[in-house]
């Protein structure tokens, strides 16, 4: 009677570990469309590529490798970190150049379970480095800044052909330097469908994913610099 009470716990534990699969914890890439719109200039349109890698980050061992890129050649290049566990996600958006500013926006997180109404905060501490970087004048030694989430609904958008479940996560800053905001739709299978940032130096910056391939697929299928493509 004891073996059976134990094999069924045993059964029941590794049917709800499989139920839930890893979304950021696997070697995948992510192809997302970005729209850039800056004050005073034309709005700009980007392919942006997340690679996951499934390799732990030496910087965090609470985190794995990922890489953010816009070109396709470089989707090799491990660059910063992602954490999913079975109560949150943390994604580091990318920072790079332009998208420098994205560091003091709201991060995309989430934490399980998700429901309408649930709410979290979340605090990050920047320095003077990362204000160069995006450009921000007049900054201090380094700021404490603090991210308000709320879950506000849940929906359905159209994702690859088909209409797929989504919590809506609204997230808001304000500081000295200026308020953003990041309005994300998580979906428990695909991660962060969309992405709208208001940054605040004014920018918008709206990510959509596009496609998720395994990593090898998307080496083989597409072997091309996106700039290269016709």
């Amino acid at each position: 009677m004891k073996f059976s009470f134990i094999v069924l716990v045993l059964i029941t534990g590794i049917s709800a570990l499989q139920f839930k699969a890893p979304i950021y914890y696997a070697k995948k890439t992510y192809t997302f469309n970005v729209e850039i719109k800056k004050k005073g200039e034309s709005c700009v349109n980007n392919k942006v590529y997340l690679t996951t890698f499934n390799e732990y980050w030496p910087f965090d061992n609470e985190q794995k490798w990922i890489g953010w890129t816009e070109q396709f050649n470089h989707i090799s290049v491990k660059e910063t970190g992602v954490g999913e566990s079975s109560e949150r996600i943390f994604l580091h958006p990318p920072r790079k150049d332009k998208y420098a500013i994205l560091e003091f926006s709201p991060y995309p997180i989430v934490h399980f379970p998700l429901s309408v109404g649930k709410v979290w905060n979340w605090n990050l501490e920047i320095g003077q480095f990362w204000a160069k970087q995006a450009g921000i004048k007049n900054f201090g030694e380094v700021y404490n800044f603090k991210y308000a989430y709320k879950v506000t609904k849940d929906t359905s958008i159209l994702f690859d052909k088909s209409f797929v479940k989504c919590f809506v996560i609204e997230a808001n800053c304000k500081s000295p330097y200026g308020n953003s905001r990041l309005i994300s739709y998580f979906n428990e299978k695909y991660g962060f469908i969309k992405m709208r940032y208001l940054n605040m130096d004014g920018s918008r910056f709206h990510f959509t994913l596009e496609k998720v391939q395994d990593f090898k697929e998307a080496k083989a299928n597409d072997k091309l610099p996106v700039f290269l493509k016709l």
